[in-house]
């Protein structure tokens, strides 16, 4: 994120803050102590003045940065191709089937950058816009300042022109003894008197001096001003009021700032009359009442910059007696959590709002190695790579290929942090009349699954092999056909997921990744395969029959127990040639493509994933497809091509 973004992320957040502490201050001023406030006014100033925090929370708010540069655009919208011809000369001897998703992932991702040359020409303007935007605060923070400047230089050298040191013996005493009583006489301090200001007041930040009004003062309240305004010097108000205009300097476009900053002074004079006052009885906070109204000017008393104003008109005269005669003391506890909340809330700032799509980022290019580098390849085939959100997170979406296993990233945009990874072993058609082959092809799969999951696994892991293993000891059987084996999450807790076949039987496990304990198991007598005689389940069924009758002449409970076997097996054996019949016959990709294409009504698409899939013993496609804002997701019978389901989801632009 640049900086001016950030300015005014933060700048919103502080200032939703500032206009909540004035409402509260007016609300009830007693309820914390003029310290307390002013404490609390110069840590947001910090804050205003140090926009940049740390991203302790996920953002409550994610804005489009409207000042977006054309080369990040550039780098978080496109898909690198260059790796394609690399998966082109990789699986140049693979089946036909994984040839023909290679062109649709090829297809998807062309037209990926395509859009994202779009995309390019989009954020042209905005990046010229954002690039004014810049120049134009920078212009307008100079002229704020050197407007506060030239003022203050104006104001020195009348005050030069129309002042001279003090004389008189009695208020030079009353002034070392004021110092000596503050804990400042070695402090050097100046001064003087005035016909040029009508106020008493403390200024220069360099060699600062109280300035005195060329009026009759009589000397009890020339103590009670000089006090006063030596205490504004103990308190360092003068660099208070430094860090006030260097504010308006960066926030010089925010309104806010412009009405609070007089409050911030105001609270700063509250707390100096707070300090004088402290432990005097009500008749020194009388005479220190009647001596401020004493020295409210005659004619108009305009704010100077670097100085602090014994009177002004936007500070309430009446707010200030009130808080001068008002002897209660404000609990210690609820002033240190206020301070300690508003820290909080002040270091937080820049976690409730943000603006997407920032330079802080890693990159899209940084995503990809990050994701290739865990997963232990190369050569591979990109078919999404973008920038996206996860529960108010930014978050990198990485997913390609290699061969036959698909693996899915998900990567904080800001840390390069893994978040969430999936590796799919899939075959995506299975050509008729070549189980044996599929059979090598899926075993392949797996050994190279086994390899790259052993790269990505930890000491707490106890990797795919070993819980294929764990499976087919449970399962008790071997020359199996796997079909799945993947490291997936299961409420939080990292599981393998392991589905294979032996015979007309399916197995389902899922394992724990980390101890290798077996968390469910299922298995389903299914028949996958052409049966080679037909003739045969009818005589094993009638010789059943017959020893079932035979016995039943003997044991009429057996013969009830027999019948209902026989009938089991009689239904199962009727499924079985039905599925059989289902699983020989297959409509092909290109079909399925087609059916699911006819239903949606579109042409033109990008097809994202083309794959045979198992769903509760039924061989379907599975297929999915994106055309404009849409994502399209089709379950094709893969025997009869009728739609068994069909999803039409709108994305985000």
């Amino acid at each position: 994120m640049n900086f001016l973004t950030i300015l005014l992320s933060t700048g919103a957040v502080m200032s939703a803050i500032m206009l909540a502490l004035v409402f509260v201050f007016r609300a009830n001023s007693n309820l914390l102590s003029a310290k307390t406030r002013y404490t609390i006014w110069i840590i947001i100033l910090v804050g205003l003045l140090i926009p940049f925090r740390p991203q302790l929370i996920s953002p409550l708010f994610t804005l489009n940065n409207p000042f977006t540069n054309v080369s990040e655009v550039k780098e978080q919208g496109e898909v690198d191709l260059t790796t394609q011809s690399s998966q082109k000369a990789d699986t140049k001897s693979d089946l036909t089937a994984t040839n023909q998703v290679s062109n649709v992932q090829s297809n998807e991702a062309t037209t990926v950058k395509e859009d994202s040359k779009k995309e390019e020409t989009k954020f042209d303007l905005l990046s010229i816009i954002g690039k004014f935007a810049i120049v134009v605060w920078l212009i307008g923070a100079i002229v704020v300042f050197a407007k506060y400047m030239l003022e203050y230089r104006k104001f020195c050298k009348l005050l030069k022109r129309w002042s001279s040191p003090v004389e008189d013996e009695d208020i030079i005493r009353i002034f070392r003894l004021t110092k000596l009583k503050l804990d400042i006489e070695n402090k050097d301090i100046g001064l003087i008197r005035s016909k040029y200001v009508n106020t008493p007041m403390l200024t220069g930040l360099i060699r600062p001096m109280v300035v005195i009004p060329e009026k009759e003062i009589d000397e009890t309240d020339m103590k009670l001003i000089i006090e006063h305004e030596l205490t504004h010097y103990k308190h360092k108000d003068l660099y208070v009021n430094l860090l006030s205009i260097l504010v308006l300097c960066f926030h010089w476009f925010n309104p806010i700032m412009y009405y609070c900053m007089p409050v911030i002074q105001g609270d700063g004079e509250l707390y100096c009359d707070e300090t004088v006052l402290k432990n005097k009885n009500m008749t020194y906070r009388k005479t220190y009442g009647k001596m401020i109204i004493n020295m409210i000017p005659t004619s108009s008393s305009k704010q100077v910059a670097l100085s602090t104003c014994f009177y002004s008109k936007k500070l309430s005269v009446k707010r200030r007696l009130i808080s001068i005669m008002n002897n209660n003391k404000a609990m210690k506890k609820i002033s240190t959590l206020s301070i300690l909340g508003i820290l909080g809330a002040t270091v937080l700032s820049g976690s409730l709002m943000t603006f997407a799509a920032n330079s802080s980022y890693i990159g899209l290019e940084k995503a990809k190695s990050i994701a290739l580098k865990d997963a232990g390849v190369s050569g591979v085939t990109f078919v999404k790579a973008k920038l996206d959100s996860d529960d108010g997170v930014r978050v990198y979406d990485i997913e390609f290929y290699k061969d036959n296993v698909e693996y899915d990233y998900e990567i904080d945009a800001a840390t390069g942090q893994i978040l969430e990874k999936d590796l799919d072993i899939e075959n995506y058609t299975i050509p008729q009349n070549k189980n044996n082959k599929i059979n090598n092809l899926n075993d392949s799969n797996n050994s190279n699954n086994t390899n790259t999951s052993n790269k990505q696994n930890n000491a707490a892991d106890i990797g795919v092999e070993r819980a294929k293993s764990i499976a087919l000891r449970d399962a008790g059987v071997s020359g199996v056909t796997v079909v799945k084996a993947k490291l997936d999450y299961e409420n939080g807790v990292r599981v393998y997921d392991v589905e294979f076949y032996k015979g007309n039987v399916e197995y389902d496990y899922e394992i724990d990744a980390a101890t290798g304990k077996i968390l469910e198991k299922d298995r389903d007598i299914e028949n996958y395969s052409i049966p080679q005689k037909k003739a045969a389940p009818k005589k094993d069924n009638t010789q059943s029959q017959s020893q079932s009758q035979n016995q039943s002449q003997t044991y009429n409970q057996s013969q009830n127990q027999t019948q209902s076997q026989s009938q089991s097996q009689t239904q199962t054996q009727t499924q079985t040639q039905t599925q059989s019949q289902n699983y020989s016959a297959d409509i092909g990709a290109e079909s399925a493509k087609s059916i699911a294409l006819g239903d949606a009504g579109v042409s033109g698409v990008n097809f994202t994933k083309v794959q045979i899939d198992y769903e509760d013993g039924v061989k379907v496609y599975d297929v999915e497809f994106h055309k404009d804002n849409k994502e399209y997701e089709y379950e094709i019978d893969a025997a009869t091509g009728s739609i068994r389901e069909r999803s039409v989801d709108e994305e985000d632009d």
